[in-house]
């Protein structure tokens, strides 16, 4: 009887893990669709609770998957976006389909398209830093600096170790003209073990963006701007 009574105790306490919160926060948000299936799910927490365990199976096995890999190489963008939309539907920080949204978005030049899903995400579960980092890259990606700027710090600010956040971070500084902070952040980056370049736009390589002459600019053929005099 006392080894029956030992195996209850051990299984309600594996229950109790399972469902218990973490940091304050449930591991099993409540929203479902209209099927019924969990919706809004964390992907960092998916291991804590056997029904996003069965839900991360099903995505990853069904949907994230080889077949959506290969549609990806093949060019079938709409199938691709299918299988992507499933999982962050279900798995709203899902970190590959957030990578290989922007992929899509960029090959395709739909420069929007994973915005609102990574918005979701970060609404949902701020305290991630690596969401935050991947947004920033993004950012970075179609040109809006200064947003990019944001996410990657609050990623360096979360996770100071995370080589990837400073190595990005440096990245828009360098393309935002902001050498010393640049420097700085590719300096915490190779500490950290990125061996990566760090790409840079020509003009980064200044102190300070130049400064147009008063007659007007025009652009070289490198896409530098240059002042009036400058080009004769």
């Amino acid at each position: 009887m006392k080894s029956l009574a030992w195996i209850a105790l051990v299984f309600i306490s594996i229950l109790s893990l399972w469902s218990s919160p973490a940091d304050g926060q449930e591991l099993l948000r409540p929203e479902r669709n209209e099927m019924g299936t969990l919706i809004n799910q964390d992907y960092y927490t998916m291991d804590q609770h056997p029904e996003t365990v069965a839900l991360l199976r099903l995505v990853e096995y069904g949907h994230f998957s080889q077949p959506m890999f290969d549609s990806f190489r093949n060019g079938l963008y709409k199938s691709v976006m299918s299988d992507l939309k499933y999982t962050l539907e279900r798995i709203a920080n899902h970190p590959g389909a957030l990578s290989l949204m922007s992929t899509v978005a960029l090959v395709t030049k739909v420069n929007g398209l994973p915005v609102p899903f990574f918005e979701k995400a970060l609404a949902l579960y701020p305290q991630y830093a690596f969401t935050h980092a991947q947004y920033g890259y993004y950012l970075i990606e179609i040109g809006a600096l200064e947003k990019s700027v944001e996410h990657l710090k609050e990623a360096t600010n979360l996770d100071p170790k995370l080589a990837s956040a400073h190595a990005w971070l440096a990245e828009a500084y360098y393309k935002s003209h902001k050498i010393e902070s640049a420097k700085q952040e590719e300096e915490a980056a190779r500490k950290l073990g990125h061996t990566k370049a760090i790409p840079r736009h020509e003009e980064a390589h200044q102190a300070d963006p130049p400064t147009p002459a008063k007659g007007g600019k025009k652009k070289s053929k490198s896409g530098v701007q240059l002042s009036q005099t400058d080009g004769q």
